[in-house]
């Protein structure tokens, strides 16, 4: 009971703490937008890469992948062996590594000064995805500073943590939410800046992945999946 208040106590000065480091190595590692495919391939060819069975034990245990039904389903993914630094690069636009990664223990730590390894199990076809939004969005007016991400790759371990479908895209690297903003300009956020992406999304994404589009919200799920799907409502069905 002690050792749990003390917790608690401390959360917040720890929350802080990552705040204020992750702002900092934000700052430092400032480098240059990514815009075109050529420059997000060169920075991800800079990354060792491993296969599902090169994973050690400990990952695969802490993140959900020793399951059965995800040691099947995710043995042909490639995981980015990252250190922390390596997170704070920009990778698509002004996007940066760490906001495409799940926030389980193993790759975010509670002492932000700690080394540690992150495998990332990203897809890099959704990433060049988000250039081609980025640039069709320049193209009508829209404002770039006014989309987030708001997930990217999932360990099944913080899929299950936010509730997200079992055989989830973001398990398999290929999906990310996107967080809308007032992209056009007008002051404040409607339904109308979220429509202007989601009608950008539908040409970009086509029959070869899935919308999520969660009216009266300001999120956009998108994904590869190989087929078309499109739904409106939150279900671990999806």
């Amino acid at each position: 009971l002690i050792s749990s208040i003390v917790l608690l106590l401390l959360l917040p000065f720890v929350l802080i703490q990552n705040k204020a480091v992750d702002f900092i190595l934000n700052v430092f590692f400032s480098g240059k937008t990514v815009n075109t495919p050529a420059e997000l391939n060169q920075i991800m060819s800079q990354f060792h890469v491993v296969g599902f069975h090169e994973l050690p034990e400990e990952f695969l245990h802490a993140s959900g992948m020793d399951r059965p039904k995800y040691r099947n389903a995710c043995s042909g993914m490639k995981f980015y062996v990252l250190s922390r630094k390596d997170t704070y690069q920009k990778i698509a636009g002004d996007f940066r590594i760490h906001q495409f990664i799940s926030y389980n223990f193993y790759s975010r730590s509670f002492n932000p000064f700690k080394k540690y390894t992150i495998y990332w199990g990203i897809d890099k076809r959704i990433l060049l995805e988000l250039l081609k939004l980025r640039n069709l969005m320049e193209e009508n007016g829209l404002n770039l500073r006014h989309i987030g991400i708001a997930s990217g790759y999932r360990t099944p371990s913080e899929n299950d943590f936010v509730g997200g479908a079992t055989m989830s895209r973001h398990i398999f690297g290929d999906a990310v939410d996107i967080r809308i903003g007032d992209v056009n300009n007008d002051g404040k956020f409607t339904k109308r800046d979220k429509d202007q992406i989601i009608d950008i999304c539908e040409k970009l994404i086509n029959g070869r992945g899935g919308m999520g589009l969660y009216p009266g919200t300001r999120i956009l799920h998108i994904d590869l999946r190989g087929h078309r799907a499109r739904w409106n409502s939150y279900s671990r069905k999806k």
